[in-house]
């Protein structure tokens, strides 16, 4: 047997851990890969429920820890984070110099560590990349860390051209599906009762809303104005009860959390988790009526569970979505005319377009097969499958 494979991944928040866990689950297990686990961002927040518990729960080996989160979340204060997102993976990747880096997605703090990675010398394997978010900032940053990366899993058939248009190498670029879709499919469901007395939701509802709402950060407007008028929608909706989560750490997150936790203290059919939990965000979606906000959960995984699903502005425009997704804008009678479509609507033929829930095992036998990691270092632009200078 040879050297294995050294794969470092890294995984800063909530939002990118329940895509990352299968996979990283596999690779623990893998005779041919060793696996580093660093968790930053978020995830060491206490503001954000140190979601670090969660992995270590799941009996996912954390290697390191590694704090970038300044106080606060106004553009200042995100831009420093990153910043030191920056220096600190400088050290660290020189610590533990693996073979290869894995990441997910197209947040601030992943971005900190491809550019890392990048003058390391380190080739990247990107998960998700090739979709479009227009409505935040993430997706500048999730096509730049495309064009920082050198093996690429991505989620569809549109993402997969959308990176052959930006140059990668066809033969470095694999459909994998959402490797969040792999979770579910290993995940123990509980009664809806249990699920509900889970929450501490009191009262006996007949349907249930799940709530989860990001700043938009491309809009231009006052996250704190947005989710008041969402939250004014909900209370059109008082016979029906409330599962809150709260928002990422991005621009004006902390101000819409707290409008939703004042929201769930003074209205007794509202409750608020700052998160749920992998295992119990998955019980959620299967045991709630209509998700509402604009969580790309609700267009990755909650067509798996035959869910409608309200998708509320800009922040996920023009992502590739399911039947089970109506779209709508942030306006207060449009919001509430949708949750009453949703609630009325049929998804039982829904297919989601993100996969079967088999993503993890096509990426970990890509990285088990990969024998010269800095080869894939010395990028060359294609253009339909032809290189040229």
């Amino acid at each position: 047997m040879g050297k294995k494979l050294s794969v470092c991944v890294v995984t800063g928040s909530r939002a990118d851990y329940s895509y990352l866990f299968y996979p990283m689950k596999l690779m623990q297990a893998s005779s041919e890969i060793e696996l580093s686990v660093v968790v930053t961002g978020s995830h060491l927040s206490d503001e954000h429920g140190n979601t670090i518990d969660a992995i270590k729960k799941d009996g996912i080996s954390v290697t390191k820890e590694v704090p970038i989160l300044l106080q606060g979340n106004n553009a200042k204060s995100v831009t420093k984070s990153m910043g030191k997102g920056v220096m600190e993976f400088a050290d660290v990747l020189d610590d533990i110099k693996p073979d290869i880096v894995l990441v997910l997605g197209d947040r601030f703090e992943i971005m900190s560590v491809v550019q890392a990675a990048l003058i390391a010398q380190i080739p990247v394997a990107h998960i998700a990349g090739g979709d479009v978010t227009e409505g935040a900032f993430d997706d500048a940053l999730r096509h730049s860390i495309t064009k920082m990366s050198h093996i690429h899993f991505v989620t569809n058939q549109q993402s997969y051209n959308r990176i052959l248009q930006m140059g990668e190498n066809p033969q470095n670029v694999y459909v994998t599906g959402s490797p969040s879709l792999d979770v579910i499919n290993d995940t123990e469901f509980c009664a809806r009762e249990e699920f509900i007395d889970s929450v501490g939701l009191s009262g006996d509802y007949e349907k249930y809303i799940l709530l989860t709402y990001h700043p938009e950060t491309l809009s231009g407007s006052c996250p704190e104005d947005d989710v008041k008028i969402v939250l004014d929608t909900m209370a059109e909706f008082k016979d029906l009860g409330i599962i809150i989560t709260g928002a990422n750490a991005d621009t004006g997150g902390d101000g819409v959390n707290q409008i939703l936790r004042e929201y769930a203290k003074s209205n007794d059919n509202a409750v608020f988790h700052m998160s749920l939990g992998k295992e119990r965000f998955y019980n959620a979606l299967k045991h709630v009526d209509v998700f509402v906000g604009n969580s790309s959960s609700g267009l990755y995984e909650a067509p798996s569970f035959k869910l409608p699903v309200v998708n509320i502005g800009a922040r996920q425009k023009n992502r590739l979505s399911a039947d089970s997704v109506i779209n709508c804008e942030l306006n207060k009678d449009k919001i509430i005319d949708a949750i009453k479509e949703a609630l009325d609507l049929s998804c039982d033929d829904v297919v989601n377009p993100y996969g079967d829930g088999n993503a993890s095992k096509q990426i970990v036998e890509v990285l088990e097969n990969i024998e010269s990691p800095k080869e894939l270092l010395q990028k060359h632009f294609f253009k339909y499958g032809e290189k040229y200078a």
